[in-house]
């Protein structure tokens, strides 16, 4: 558990300092959340969907619950990775408030975890704004045709919180962004975890000299 010596600081960066311990629990939190989003979206993935009373038959009724319920894990996964990112910016805001702090985070962990994140989840804002407003992206035809996927012709394509096998999918601006709803997915945002923590470990062992 991450925690930090107060008796040591100034008190004018005591307040700071609090927010960073608060924001690096968040963050522990917002990983797990993530890793269970992912849980529940592989275990909907491949229930028993044959009808009890005709086991030859696919239960449409299951088959749209657990479809449901896919998407519910996808979505907030993409929120869940939003968070992270939004957590490291704060704790990142409150670093520079507390300059008897400062000097010992490890900067290079710390940009070794912005890496990984930005390169296991690009256009991450995008995906979390559909996922949380995905109706009013494309409540009107202006709106929709302006995140349309236009192949050719007159033709178009709108994915507003779809699931394609693992892949939680959505056109923005005409691109098709999405993220991996998987093991991987977590196991790259425990990764940005584990490097960002690495960069703040030192700060537990300041003591007032």
């Amino acid at each position: 558990m991450f925690s930090l010596h107060f008796d040591g600081l100034p008190q004018s960066e005591r307040d700071e300092a609090l927010s960073l311990q608060r924001n690096v629990a968040s963050l522990s939190s917002v990983c797990d959340s993530f890793a269970a989003a992912v849980e529940l979206f592989e275990h909907c993935s491949n229930p028993s969907l044959q009808s009890q009373a005709n086991p030859n038959r696919i239960d449409v009724g299951k088959f749209n619950l657990h479809k449901n319920w896919r998407l519910i894990a996808a979505r907030s996964g993409a929120i869940s990775i939003y968070e992270f990112y939004q957590i490291t910016q704060g704790i990142n805001a409150s670093i520079p408030k507390c300059p008897t702090l400062e000097p010992y985070v490890d900067a290079v962990a710390r940009k070794k975890s912005a890496s990984i994140f930005a390169e296991s989840f690009p256009r991450f804002a995008d995906l979390r704004h559909f996922a949380a407003h995905g109706a009013e992206m494309t409540n009107n035809h202006q709106k929709a045709m302006q995140h349309a996927l236009k192949p050719f012709g007159s033709t178009f394509v709108i994915m507003n919180c779809s699931i394609i096998e693992n892949q939680f999918s959505i056109t923005s601006n005409g691109v098709v962004l999405g993220y991996s709803v998987n093991k991987e997915s977590a196991n790259k945002l425990k990764a940005a975890l584990d490097a960002y923590l690495e960069a703040l470990r030192p700060l537990q062992d300041f003591r007032q000299k």
